[in-house]
């Protein structure tokens, strides 16, 4: 099971880092397929960091 509260916070950490690599303009939504991406992230047990380079390379 997902506990919401840490996916919460490690999802705001991703787009605080993501915002400080120029990719998101700070407050930002994301689609279905943007959230997807995240959950799948989260649940491949990537770090935050990680995650927002992967933001990187997605653009």
């Amino acid at each position: 099971m997902i506990d919401e509260n840490k996916l919460a916070d490690w999802a705001l950490e991703v787009v605080v880092r993501a915002n400080a690599l120029g990719l998101v303009d700070l407050p930002c939504t994301y689609d279905d397929e943007q959230a997807g991406k995240l959950l799948l992230w989260y649940l491949s047990d990537l770090t935050p960091a990680e995650a927002a380079q992967a933001m990187c390379v997605r653009h």
